[in-house]
């Protein structure tokens, strides 16, 4: 069997997700660098039963593959909810189609989600999406986010954060290279990728994430799982 990481990542410099070899194994390559990737799926599903109803608009911002929108979608069909997936790569948003044409109720589009006009909507997601987006934009992206929600509507935001001090951050850095290891990655491959992301994907502390939040507007801000360096939060308006 092709191994992921032989194919995703050594012969590229610079990770972009336009790449064909990303796209192909993509689903497979998140499900073993992220911890409680699956899981973390799982509680977006279960949360979303406490913010949509019949008719309800949702949104997933960078849907990728649309495994996620997927679910929300199937989770909701008998509320006629309508889900957005939204990425800004053309060619995720071919593969999303793919996975998602059984579904009536699922709408994709490829933007880039600084350009998009979020409508009037009850739910939005981003699932590990806002750490890659430029840090000067990202306060804009949260306001526009939290403009769009109805009152008792939500965010659901989970990113990669930074520790709070240089010692955990190595003790993070470890064990997430260990569950990298245990997932059959080789030491070449975890250092081609960190090498990939370098000024790709930027990411913030705890607390700035949290200011972030509270400067949109959201004012209740909630944890929902946290395994080092990968957080949840529940933002409701």
């Amino acid at each position: 069997m092709t191994r992921v990481g032989d194919s995703i990542i050594l012969d590229d410099r610079r990770w972009t997700f336009a790449s064909k070899k990303v796209v192909e194994n993509f689903d497979y390559h998140i499900e073993n660098s992220i911890p409680l990737y699956h899981q973390g799926h799982d509680l977006i599903c279960k949360l979303s039963d406490f913010f949509v109803s019949q008719d309800s608009l949702c949104y997933d911002l960078g849907c990728a593959t649309a495994r996620l929108t997927s679910k929300l979608a199937t989770r909701h069909r008998n509320l006629n909810v309508i889900v957005k997936g939204i990425d800004v790569e053309q060619s995720m948003i071919a593969q999303a189609t793919d996975n998602c044409r059984h579904l009536n109720t699922v709408e994709l589009l490829t933007a880039d989600i600084n350009d998009v006009d979020l409508q009037s909507c009850d739910l939005i997601v981003s699932y590990y999406t806002l750490q890659f987006v430029p840090l000067a934009n990202r306060q804009e992206i949260l306001s526009k986010i939290y403009r769009a929600l109805r009152r008792g509507g939500a965010l659901i935001l989970f990113e990669k954060i930074l520790a709070h001090d240089a010692y955990m951050q190595d003790i993070a850095n470890i064990i997430i290279n260990e569950h990298k290891l245990d997932n059959g990655y080789q030491p070449a491959e975890i250092i081609a990728k960190a090498t990939s992301l370098k000024g790709v994907l930027k990411a913030v502390t705890n607390g700035q994430n949290q200011q972030m939040l509270r400067q949109a507007g959201f004012e209740q801000i909630s944890p929902l799982m946290s395994y080092l360096s990968f957080t949840g939060y529940l933002a409701s308006k």
